[in-house]
């Protein structure tokens, strides 16, 4: 990117002719670079030149698909361009992986709404995705949502008897977050259960059930459901959502959500988002990324391409 900084007529006409950005040159201890920067917010922004604006877009984009205004935040903490705002908003919204992905609908509001927590990790939203595809004999999947914060934890599961799902939730979400004060599902099997009901009993969990015919009540986990498989979809070649599923957990908790005004990393782990990717690493996924166009309308007409990572694979529940 240094390089190509030189190169750009655009970035230097900003270098000589001034503009109300802060720029000024920054050596990046990661790699020894030294790139122009804007400098009027908390940490430096690299001036990205034109051949590297879409590159950087996919980087950041193809982790989970967040939306339009997710998205552009997630790339305006860490970088800066004239029309950054524009290119970024038109580039989500031609997305081919999102049209095809996502689920264009609107979600009534849930019924009977519930008193928000005073602290976090008091209410966990639980719920089960599946049958899926086989994936490395996986089927399905428990998801858990803490409603204040809006941080997810999911799991693989081989099979969804009470014992593996309440085993689950217990090695997943009480051994990292402790034991919640509520606990809300809809009316399966697994959560109906005698077994369910016990261990809930034994731990001090109130349970809290959706009624029958308002499994809406439930939003929290349905809403999260969608844009997990919304961008579990976008990402996908082949049937390996097991593989994929980790780098989307990243992009999720790491958006912005809009109500908030912040993302479940932050809230979380006490992190800014400007902390939760750097740029050495955005720029590297960057670099290593077969898109090619800086203009939007090219753009909207790429394949879009996964990350090729290899992962540990997920222990059996069973």
């Amino acid at each position: 990117m240094a390089v190509d900084q030189l190169a750009d007529s655009g970035v230097q006409e900003l270098r000589t002719t001034g503009s109300s950005l802060r720029l000024e040159d920054v050596v990046f201890q990661d790699s020894g670079a030294t790139l122009l920067c804007d400098m009027s917010m908390s940490r430096p922004r690299p001036l990205v030149p034109a051949v590297w604006r879409a590159r950087i877009f996919e980087a950041v984009h193809s982790l989970s698909h967040p939306g339009v205004k997710a998205t552009v935040k997630l790339v305006s903490d860490k970088f800066v361009w004239p029309g950054l705002k524009k290119d970024v908003k038109t580039w989500a919204s031609t997305c081919v992986a999102c049209q095809r992905a996502k689920v264009q609908r609107h979600v009534k509001a849930p019924l009977g709404p519930f008193s928000v927590p005073e602290r976090r990790f008091e209410h966990v939203h639980v719920d089960l995705v599946g049958p899926l595809p086989p994936s490395r004999g996986f089927t399905h999947l428990l998801t858990m949502v803490d409603r204040t914060t809006r941080w997810p934890e999911v799991v693989p599961l081989l099979s969804t008897t009470a014992a593996d799902v309440a085993r689950a939730f217990i090695y997943s979400w009480v051994a990292r977050f402790g034991v919640p004060l509520d606990l809300t599902s809809d009316r399966g099997p697994q959560f109906t259960s005698e077994l369910w009901t016990s261990v809930a009993g034994s731990l001090g969990v109130k349970l809290h059930r959706t009624t029958a015919y308002h499994p809406q009540a439930n939003g929290l986990c349905e809403r999260f459901h969608r844009t997990m498989k919304g961008a579990l979809r976008a990402s996908l070649v082949d049937n390996s959502w097991v593989d994929r599923l980790p780098w989307v957990l990243l992009g999720l908790r790491s958006a912005p959500k809009e109500d908030m005004r912040s993302s479940s990393a932050e809230l979380v782990l006490r992190l800014s988002s400007s902390e939760e990717g750097t740029q050495a690493e955005i720029i590297t996924m960057a670099t290593n990324s077969s898109v090619k166009p800086s203009r939007p309308d090219n753009d909207s007409r790429r394949k879009h391409r996964g990350l090729q990572v290899v992962l540990i694979q997920p222990r059996p529940t069973a």
